[in-house]
């Protein structure tokens, strides 16, 4: 991870508190915007760039990130969401365990994009899946959600071993893409190399349906062939989980 982007929400914030005391040690960017809304769309545009990025928030908060998650399936944007669950609706009992937000984030933005949740049930598991998250966001360009809790984003554990997943650590750039390089590319597994800004090649990311440039379009027989080829990502990712 290259940068973590917060604002400070119960019970999210203990990981931008403990990230920004080890920023120096591990080269962490921790910044902190006025508000969530400032949070998804800077983590959105640092991803763009190439750098890897989560963001961390809880209840109302990820509410107002609902529509810039859209915008990380529409223009397909890698980016990790952790997502600490409190008591709700609305304000609830900020300090209070609660487990409901599960269907929220298997259903938050509009419109039919991938989404992945994953569920850590301790802390070691939260080591293991963390990294799990960055693979599945950045090798398939889509939002990837870790999804915690109250009692979990804020206990205190000891374990005798942490398992480290065997997974490949990498950006998942194409650092050479010709002149002709389509960002959007049809294909059988609905993602390919992402590449980003200043190379030989233009690469577009956009709101708005899109052709294989990225150049908008209202043509249905191109939307209805984008959304599937989107939403091939999750027979990709289940693949990728079997071997």
């Amino acid at each position: 991870m290259d940068i973590y982007v917060a604002y400070p929400i119960t019970p999210a914030s203990p990981v931008l508190h403990i990230l920004a005391s080890l920023k120096d040690k591990y080269n962490i960017v921790t910044y902190q915007p006025d508000n969530e809304i400032g949070v998804i769309n800077i983590a959105l545009g640092a991803s763009y760039a190439g750098a890897k990025v989560m963001v961390g928030s809880s209840g109302g908060g990820i509410d107002l990130m609902a529509e810039a998650i859209s915008l990380a399936g529409m223009s397909e944007i890698p980016i990790v969401i952790y997502w600490a669950q409190r008591y709700g609706p609305s304000t609830g009992m900020a300090t209070h365990t609660d487990q409901s937000d599960l269907l929220e984030a298997l259903n938050i933005g509009h419109g039919e994009f991938p989404r992945v949740v994953i569920a850590p049930g301790d802390p070691a598991e939260a080591f293991e899946k963390t990294i799990e998250a960055f693979h599945i966001a950045y090798k398939f360009n889509n939002p990837a959600i870790l999804l915690s809790d109250l009692f979990l984003a804020e206990s205190k554990m000891n374990f005798d071993y942490i398992y480290v997943p065997n997974i490949e650590i990498s950006r998942y750039i194409y650092l050479e893409p010709p002149k002709n390089y389509k960002n959007y590319k049809i294909n059988d597994q609905g993602y390919q190399l992402r590449a980003i800004p200043g190379f030989d090649a233009i690469v577009k990311a956009s709101s708005y349906e899109h052709d294989e440039f990225g150049i908008e379009t209202e043509n249905h027989e191109i939307g209805q062939k984008m959304s599937e080829k989107r939403m091939k990502k999750l027979e990709s990712i289940e693949k990728s989980k079997r071997i």
